[in-house]
This record gives C-alpha cells, sequence and structure tokens, in this order.
C-alpha cells in the first residue's frame, strides 16, 4: 500500500509522459456476421449508426485523421447517399478506410460511421495525427455468429430398444437481441432421421417443457406442438412471441417425448440424430441412444478421505433409460468403507428415502422405494445425501453397493478411496525381562503428500497390551522443516507436529529404549502408531487416556520380542568419577546421584544409578528400612546400611567398604554391586568401565 502510494504521488508530481492524447469507445452494438449497422436494404438511418465517440485532451480543430477496420466494409454506394456535413466530415477512401475531418473546435466529438460486419471479429483501427491517438477498436467480446439463432443440444439420453424415453434439450439461442420476439411467435421444426420405428409421442395442442435463460430467463412464452407428421417423425413445436428485444437469451425445449411406432419390433442400439429449422437457421445433432436398462449409480464428487474423516456424500441413481426402475420397487444402499451416520428421512420425485438400522442401532443401509408418484415415462435421476464417516482402520476403495429383488446381480460402483496420511516402515526391537534402557527397533514415517501431517496434531506410539513394558526414550528426527516436540507419557511415545513441512516429509524414530519389568511376560508384542494425525477420531494424548487417541491405529504385528531373564544382552557401562557423565552401550545415562570417593580410597556409587547403568528396573529395587534388596534375572543382593556385609543369593559376602546413605540416598562400593551382576570392573584414571562380555 505504501509503495503505491508512492508512485501515485510521483505520477501526478512529474506526470507520465505516455498518457494518450485521445481517447475513443464506440456504442455497443447487437450484431452478427452479415449486420449493417446505420442502414438496411430498405434505407438509411443515421440515427443507427455506429457512434465512435473521441475526447481529446486539449481542443481539436481542422484535423484530419483516418479510421480503417478489418471485418467490415464501408459500402461506396451507401456513403454516395448520405447528405453533406458540418463539423465532422468522414470521406469514404475505399471498402476499409474513410478520413474523418474535424472542422469544429472542442475536447469532445462524434463520428458516425455506416458499417457492414463481414467477418467473425471485427475491428475498427484509429490511425492517428495531431492530438488524436492510434487505437484500436473491438467491436466484439468474441467471434461473431453468422446467423441471427443458434441451436444447441443438451446431454444424449439413454433411450430403451422398446423406444420409451425423451430426447436430449435443444436450446434456441438469440444471437441478436429480439430474434425470437416476432409476432406469431417462432417455429420449431423437428425431425427424426433414419430412425424408422420411432417417432414423437406428442399429440397436437399438447405443451412442451420450456426455460429460459439470460436475458430470457423468466420470460412468459409457452410452446405447444402446433402440427405432427402422420408418421409421427416430424413435429412443429410453436413458441409464443418473447417479451424481451433488447437483451440476448436463449430458450431450451425439455423433455419432448418418444415411443415406438410399430410395438412389435425393438429399436437398434444406436445413436439417435434429429434435424432442426428455426427460422432460417438449421442443425442436426444427437438427442439420444438406444440402450439396455438399468442404473447409472455414482456421487456427485469423487471422495478422497483419510482415516476417521467425516463428510456428506451426494449419492446419484440415473436411469439409463425411462423404466428401468418400476413402482413398489425396492434398492437398498450400502457403502463399503464408510459408516453412515445418518440420512434424511425424504421423498424425491416419487421415491421415498429412509434408513435402516441394525441391531445396535447403527444405519446398516439407507432403503430406497419407488412409490406409485414416480414417473416411469421419464428417466429419472435420484439424488440424496447422507453423512459419514471412514470405518476403523480402513483404507482402499470407497464402493457404493445398490441391491434389489430386481436386479439381475448387486450393482457395485467405486466412488473414491480412503488414503494413508504416511506409508510406515518398521524394524523390529528384542529385548529381555528384567532390564532396563534396553536399545532397539526403528519407525520410519513417510508422508503421503506434503502437508498431511498437520500443525498441532499428534503421532503416538506404544506397545499393545504392553504390561510391564514400557518405551522410556527415542531418538526422534524428521526432514524438509517439519518441526515436531516429542515426550514420553505413560510408556509412549507422543510426537507433537510444530508446523507443517513445506516438501513431502518423513519421520525417523531410532534408538528406542525399552524397560522390561519383572512382570513382563515373554513373547511377541505388537506396535501401535495412533494419534490425531493419523484418524480425526482419535483425540490428543493425555496421561491415563492413551487409548483415546488409539481408537485407529496402525499395527505393527511382532514389533517387538521380549526374552527370557536369561537371555544375554551384552551390557558395556563406563562412569567418570571426576564429571559424573555416564553411559550404557554408547548411550548417555543421566545419574540422580553423584559419585565420590571415601577416604580409604574405594568408589562409591549410588545403587539407583547403578541399576540403571546394568538395565535393571526400577522395580527391581526394594527398601524397607535401613535393608535395600535388588533383583535382576536369579540374583538377589540385600545391602544393609552401615554395614559391610552383602548377601548374594543368600551367601554372605565381605565389602571393602560399608553401604552409607548420605542425603537420602543410598551408596555402595562399586566393583562388588556390579560383579554381583555378572559385570567385570575395570578402571582408567577416573573412569570405570564395566562390562558382561
Amino acid at each position: 500500500m505504501k509503495l503505491a502510494t508512492i508512485f501515485l504521488a510521483w505520477a501526478i508530481t512529474f506526470s507520465i509522459p505516455t498518457l494518450a492524447a485521445s481517447t475513443a469507445i464506440v456504442d455497443n452494438q447487437n450484431i452478427i456476421v452479415g449486420s449493417t449497422i446505420g442502414y438496411t436494404s430498405d434505407e438509411i438511418v443515421p440515427d443507427d449508426a455506429l457512434k465512435l465517440y473521441i475526447e481529446t485532451l486539449v481542443p481539436y480543430e481542422n484535423q484530419e485523421f483516418l479510421v480503417s477496420g478489418t471485418d467490415i466494409k464501408f459500402d461506396e454506394n451507401i456513403y454516395s447517399q448520405l447528405e453533406a456535413e458540418t463539423g465532422v466530415v468522414v470521406t469514404r477512401l475505399n471498402d476499409y478506410t474513410v478520413r474523418v475531418s474535424v472542422g469544429q473546435t472542442g475536447d469532445l466529438f462524434v463520428v458516425p460511421l455506416y458499417v457492414e460486419i463481414t467477418g467473425n471479429s471485427p475491428v475498427l483501427i484509429i490511425e492517428g495525427n495531431g492530438g488524436i491517438s492510434s487505437q484500436t477498436i473491438k467491436l466484439s467480446d468474441g467471434e461473431l455468429a453468422d446467423a441471427p439463432i443458434q441451436v444447441e443440444f443438451g446431454n444424449i439420453k439413454n433411450i430403451s430398444a422398446s423406444g420409451k424415453g425423451v430426447i436430449s434439450d435443444i436450446t434456441i439461442s438469440e444471437m441478436l437481441a429480439g430474434a425470437l420476439n416476432i409476432d406469431g411467435g417462432t417455429d420449431v421444426e423437428i425431425s427424426i432421421k433414419a430412425m424408422p420405428n420411432l417417432g414423437f409421442d406428442v399429440k397436437v395442442g399438447d405443451e412442451v417443457s420450456l426455460y429460459g435463460t439470460t436475458g430470457l430467463a423468466g420470460n412468459i412464452a409457452t410452446a405447444t406442438v402446433k402440427s405432427i407428421s402422420s408418421d409421427t417423425q416430424t413435429i412443429i413445436v410453436n413458441i409464443s412471441q418473447t417479451n424481451q428485444a433488447n437483451i440476448r437469451g436463449a430458450l431450451t425445449l425439455q423433455n419432448i417425448p418418444v415411443g415406438l411406432i410399430d410395438r412389435q419390433v425393438l429399436l437398434p442400439e444406436r445413436a439417435i440424430e434429429v434435424d432442426v429449422a428455426v427460422h432460417a437457421t438449421a442443425a442436426t445433432g444427437v438427442v439420444g441412444q438406444i440402450t439396455d436398462t438399468g442404473l447409472q449409480i455414482g456421487v456427485e464428487e469423487n471422495l478422497i478421505l483419510s482415516a476417521g474423516e467425516t463428510t456428506d456424500v451426494t449419492v446419484t441413481m440415473e436411469e439409463m433409460t425411462a423404466g428401468s426402475l418400476s413402482r413398489n420397487q425396492t434398492i437398498y444402499v450400502s457403502a463399503e468403507g464408510l459408516n453412515i451416520l445418518s440420512v434424511e428421512e425424504t421423498v424425491t420425485d416419487g421415491v421415498q428415502i429412509s434408513p435402516k438400522t441394525g441391531r445396535t442401532g447403527d444405519i446398516e443401509e439407507i432403503e430406497l422405494r419407488v412409490t406409485t408418484a414416480f414417473d416411469t415415462n421419464l428417466a429419472n435421476k435420484i439424488t440424496f445425501t447422507f453423512e459419514a464417516q471412514v470405518q476403523n482402520n480402513y483404507s482402499g476403495d470407497i464402493t457404493i453397493v445398490a441391491e434389489s429383488r430386481d436386479f439381475e446381480t448387486v450393482q457395485e460402483v467405486v466412488v473414491g478411496e480412503v488414503v494413508e496420511i504416511f506409508k510406515s516402515n518398521f524394524v523390529g526391537a528384542e529385548i529381555r525381562v528384567g532390564y532396563r534402557n534396553q536399545i532397539g527397533g526403528q519407525i520410519t514415517l513417510a508422508e503421503i503428500s506434503p502437508e498431511s501431517l498437520q500443525k498441532d496434531k499428534q503421532i503416538v506410539i506404544d506397545i499393545d497390551n504392553s504390561y510391564g513394558v514400557t518405551i522410556e526414550s527415542a531418538n526422534v528426527v524428521a526432514t524438509n522443516g517439519l518441526q515436531l516436540d516429542t515426550k514420553i507419557v505413560d510408556g509412549a511415545i507422543v510426537i507433537t507436529i510444530l508446523s507443517d513441512s513445506y516438501d513431502v516429509s518423513s519421520i525417523s524414530i531410532s534408538d528406542i529404549a525399552f524397560t522390561a519389568n519383572n512382570s513382563a511376560s515373554e513373547g511377541y508384542y505388537d506396535l501401535r502408531i495412533g494419534g490425531s494425525a493419523l484418524s480425526m477420531v482419535n483425540k490428543s494424548a493425555t496421561s491415563g487416556s492413551l487409548n483415546e487417541s488409539m481408537k485407529h491405529a496402525v499395527v505393527a504385528k511382532d514389533f517387538l520380542k521380549v526374552g527370557t531373564k536369561n537371555t544375554y544382552r551384552n551390557i558395556e557401562a563406563m562412569l567418570n568419577i571426576k564429571t559424573g557423565e555416564a553411559s550404557l552401550n554408547g548411550t548417555s545415562v543421566e545419574l540422580v546421584t553423584t559419585p565420590y570417593i571415601t577416604d580409604d580410597n574405594r568408589t562409591m556409587v549410588g545403587v539407583r544409578d547403578l541399576v540403571t547403568m546394568f538395565e535393571i528396573p526400577d522395580d527391581s529395587i526394594n527398601v524397607v528400612g535401613s535393608t535395600v534388596t535388588i533383583v535382576s534375572d536369579d540374583n538377589v543382593v540385600q545391602l544393609t546400611n552401615g554395614s559391610r556385609e552383602m548377601l548374594l543369593n543368600g551367601t554372605q559376602i565381605t565389602m571393602d567398604g560399608e553401604m552409607q546413605i548420605v542425603d537420602g540416598r543410598t551408596y555402595v562400593p562399586v566393583r562388588y554391586i556390579a560383579q554381583a551382576f555378572g559385570l567385570n570392573v575395570s578402571f582408567s584414571g577416573d573412569t570405570i568401565t564395566f562390562k558382561n562380555f
């Protein structure tokens, strides 16, 4: 806005040197190819001349300029008959050019032109001189018609071999305003071509359905069968005089019925053509196709849905020919891939539409009952709408199914698909009971299309039926600008999308840390991926209600294998006494206590930190009074505050230092606890390494 204001101020201050010296316009014309403007075959009509209005920036006097054109003609005979003019004098030079001499003073003058339109794209060209600018003026917005009336045909109608049906709409459009505003009305002759056994099923005096558009919208004209030939193959329909002469419009004849002349002979399967004549305009078009009876089923708009999405579905059932449906017939409609939530109980065009529920009260199908009010003389189109939701965990084609006792087969049509938000790929993991932070597994989620993963939506990942198995952490990385926030909620990974991606993106979840406590069952576990990003049915993940975010979920079967307690797993833990930094199999481990060295040079480490580094679950530690018990695999270790004695599976072992409680934290000599659980201990400077291999 500021830039536009600055530019406008500059233009006013300094002026624009390219401003035209003059501008010219013409009055609108009601023309076609062959029209004459300002005269007829009988007379010259000056008031009807094409008026060229020219406005100049400065008064204009005693100047001359040329006006020429394409697809126009300045007729010599007409210009030879014009009376002498004063002020503005137009002199014909040839069929395509006139000279305009201005003898008056002023900044606005009118140039009368007498023109014949000779082509589809008429143009006037002003060849400037002095204070008149060169300019090209189109006399039509598009290509002109070459007749005052144009005939067009609507969508082809299907007609049964028994000849029952109606032909396509026939539209008569005015190319000149008022072409249908004629005393006595307009006769339209319609003849069936090369179909000997098909005739019009009308009588003289029958009214034909008629409606108007554009300038003839809402007109009060009527259409009546004026005559019919003896073989019934030609009719003349009279359209009464219209009430509009100034604006072009169109009238459409609809639903003209046809039938067999000899009812014993069926029609061959081919197109039906008619000749139409209106005034001097003639046209031929296809208005029907002889075909088998039946229904054409579809939807107004193909469906592309995602999991859990709710939408309105508008179904169309169109008779291929009149009589394809019979009165008292019942049709049952269902939708594969969709749950029908609601449908309005109504009657439309003689068809009663109502929902049908099952034992659970849910709508299982929609019933369409053809009543006695149904018009079997027309090829009807039945339209109804129902609210639907994508079925749980469904992906693939959406199919509308129609069944009826009167159908030879069940009719099915694919009307859309349920698309996946992302493609998923999995690498499983294997852990064992009784250890924590066991690393394994990888998940890759790749968007199907950009922005499939939407801002503020969530992806939730957990282990199904995972009693005793939880996810502690994971490394989550996204591509192409997709920003994420990752948290662990109730042992599940919850990924919140903070921004849309700018291209097709992917999310990689790796280094997943699992804990399987002593109550975990051995065997295989499924991994689930849910969340609001996957399905509209899924809610946001909150503590205590993860299942609400998993109503629609992608399942990776047998993703996690939980082995026996004796299943061997390599452990290499490292601890820096000086910095307090620790790692397990190369992954950093956060300590809750600070290691220290006693006066007699014994290294003391917090019990909870040791079990973390040794992959022993938290629930393996039990504290009663001053006694701590640790259970892992088949080993039971007991320690007592202030005592050097350690019990290992009931056997007393004397340590070189006593267990201590400092600031509420329990510390033990590190070597003895490590060895009790099968780990070798080595020292290198400030670093202690624990290994079981």
